[in-house]
């Protein structure tokens, strides 16, 4: 197996920047490209010092990250290292450098050149030594070294149409819902793999581990129906909701006695109807929408004669399961038959009972069972049958249906999932199903803000987390030939981030740092002054300060704001210099309100710094009583 890197990468012009640009990626040294002529390229390079052999371990080559304020350019280096031919790459391959041009992604055409440094760390290469030839690798002394594949992901790609086109793993789907089945179904499919889930927990306890999900139809309730029926039949015909379960007696029986409304449904109320199975469930849903859909078109005004019987009400003994539901819907369908219009509500009819079919026959599902849910539509179905009722006249009016969504299932793991635990797993199983990590060859992966919503627990965990379970996914993958388990290839990855406990793990000379200049973007290189030089093992202040060029220091601007209007005020009692644009409120020209202001602020030096000021603008005796309190206490700790 051939150590390797990619080392660097040219552009010779790019929106982004003003001037041709050399990204260098923490390789054994640091290069410098210059385009001399059409033809002529100059290529210099020197030492990396901080460059330590297998410092990743032996699986991964290297990692990197490329941090800058956004719209600097992160993610735009990434599509250029997947789609931009013109760009050169420069790899370190063994004792080898190499320089190639980035085509081979759209065929497989190669045109390596060899770099000759051995006499001077400076060359000029021509750019005709670069043109393509039809085959798949380079012959470096022995054996062939392939070209890296380039995989690329980003935890938003699916919803993002630009994103979409780049991404490795493309989701197709139809709404939000088949993308969260979709998702699901990836990581079953992961999970499936029990050996490599068992080395997966033994290197992350915490990683979620489960084998089925659930499809709930409990995400309407019960009582929002109920409100959006009492709100169309009106306040005349408004009766109190019954607190206490009622016995599976005659329903028409009880509202002859006036204890019901026949207008409003209350079948959820029986006891016989309680820890109903979710079909059920969904069924009775379904039911009370398309009453509220009949009486909605046909019942609500006063002047109507039309009066559909609730066909519940038929039945002398009431049996809340899936026929009876099914027969009541139909008859519904039945009674406004000969009714103008109806055809809206028919065709919801109809497809309520087909979207009910194809749901599975229990709530806890496995990964084929997930599989057919996908293929069927089921949640395709279910978004029409949703707009269908939520485009209705009384969704446009009533306030309980616009204040929630009424969706009518929803599928989701075995237990509830963090959102980092979600991203987390989102991103595993995505490379788990990568056709590119099949090949046993060079891998490049691009993680463009994968830790974007991770805690900051999580934060702390991601880079050894990736260099751990990218690798051992890619071993998984990896197909055995004859039976005999294949050396697994490296892998290097490069990531974007604005996270500074991910950049504490990275070396600085394996960080592209990103910066604004005017209406263009700037690569600091290490000789730069304004290089940021602290990452590895670095305070989190620090590389807030420097690699994420923050002005103003780390304080939120509400709280600099807050805490600069109450120096200007301190300084205009003192009768020193100050802002003299500043209007102070009737709040701020209150002294009591500086002084509980500066007891809220948890910077100690800032805080005692403005305590001092405060008794000398004001003389406040509390003030200075508690300053010397605090000043005697401060020198019995220190005895």
């Amino acid at each position: 197996m051939r150590n390797w890197q990619l080392a660097a990468f040219y552009l010779k012009e790019h929106r982004l920047f003003n001037n041709e640009t050399t990204i260098n990626l923490g390789g054994k040294f640091f290069y410098e490209f210059e385009n001399l002529t059409e033809e002529d390229i100059s290529i210099q390079r020197k030492v990396n010092e901080d460059y330590i052999d297998g410092f990743f371990g032996s699986k991964v080559t290297s990692i990197n990250a490329i941090v800058g304020a956004n719209g600097t350019g992160k993610t735009s280096l990434f599509i250029d290292l997947i789609n931009n031919p013109d760009l050169l790459l420069l790899f370190e391959i063994d004792d080898r450098v190499v320089l190639v041009k980035n085509e081979y992604r759209k065929e497989v055409k190669l045109g390596w050149l060899n770099l000759n440094f051995t006499e001077t760390d400076k060359l000029v290469v021509k750019s005709d030594s670069l043109k393509s030839k039809f085959y798949d690798g380079q012959q470096l002394n022995f054996g062939i070294f392939h070209t890296p594949r380039i995989s690329y992901y980003n935890p938003i790609a699916s919803t993002n149409y630009f994103l979409s086109n780049i991404t490795t793993v493309y989701d197709e789907f139809k709404n939000s819902l088949e993308l969260d089945a979709i998702k699901l179904e990836r990581s079953l499919r992961l999970m499936s793999n029990k050996k490599l889930m068992d080395e997966i927990n033994d290197i992350l306890p915490e990683f979620p581990r489960f084998q089925n999900i659930v499809i709930s139809s409990n995400k309407i309730s019960d009582y929002l129906l109920w409100q959006i029926e009492q709100e169309i039949v009106g306040p005349k015909t408004i009766a109190l909701m019954p607190s206490n379960e009622v016995d599976e007696i005659s329903l028409l029986e009880l509202i002859n006695k006036g204890k019901y409304i026949p207008k409003v449904n209350f079948i959820n109320k029986f006891k016989s109807n309680k820890n109903k199975d979710f079909r059920v469930n969904a069924l009775q849903k379904l039911y009370v929408m398309t009453r509220i859909l009949i009486f909605e078109k046909y019942e609500r005004f006063a002047d109507s004669k039309i009066s559909i019987v609730e066909p519940y009400l038929k039945d002398k003994k009431l049996e809340f399961n899936e026929s009876a539901f099914i027969r009541w819907i139909k008859e519904l369908k039945y009674s406004i038959k000969d009714f103008k219009g109806n055809q809206s509500i028919n065709y919801f009819i109809d497809q309520a009972i087909q979207w009910h079919s194809l749901l599975p026959k229990d709530e806890s599902v496995n990964r084929k069972e997930l599989i057919l849910i996908i293929e069927n539509n089921l949640l395709v179905k279910q978004d029409e049958l949703q707009r269908l009722f939520e485009n209705t006249d009384h969704n446009q009016k009533n306030m309980h249906s616009r204040d929630y969504e009424m969706q009518l299932c929803a599928v989701s793991p075995a237990y509830p999932l963090s959102q980092g635990e979600e991203s987390l797993l989102n991103l595993l199983s995505s490379f788990y199903v990568n056709e590119y990590f099949k090949e046993n060859r060079p891998q490049i992966v691009l993680l463009d803000e994968a830790a974007l919503s991770f805690h900051p627990q999580w934060q702390k965990k991601y880079v050894k987390t990736v260099l751990d379970l990218l690798p051992l996914i890619f071993k998984h993958k990896i197909p055995n030939i004859e039976s005999v388990e294949q050396e697994q290839q490296l892998i290097q990855i490069l990531f974007t981030t604005h996270d500074p406990l991910s950049l504490s793990d990275i070396p600085n000379s394996n960080i592209v740092y990103l910066k604004p200049d005017n209406d263009k973007v700037r690569v600091l290189n290490n000789s730069d002054s304004e290089h940021p030089n602290r990452s590895f093992g670095a305070n989190i202040a620090e590389l807030l300060t420097h690699s994420y060029f923050i002005k103003g220091g780390l304080v939120g601007d509400f709280a600099k704001d807050k805490i600069s209007r109450t120096i200007a005020w301190l300084n205009m009692k003192n009768e020193k210099e100050y802002d003299k644009n500043i209007k102070f409120t009737e709040l701020e020209e209150n002294p009591k309100y500086h002084t509980r202001l500066i007891e809220l602020i948890d910077e100690p030096i800032v805080k005692n710094k403005l305590r001092q000021m405060y008794i000398e603008a004001t003389n406040d005796n509390e003030a200075i009583q508690l300053e010397i309190d605090r000043l005697q206490s401060k020198l019995k700790r220190d005895d």
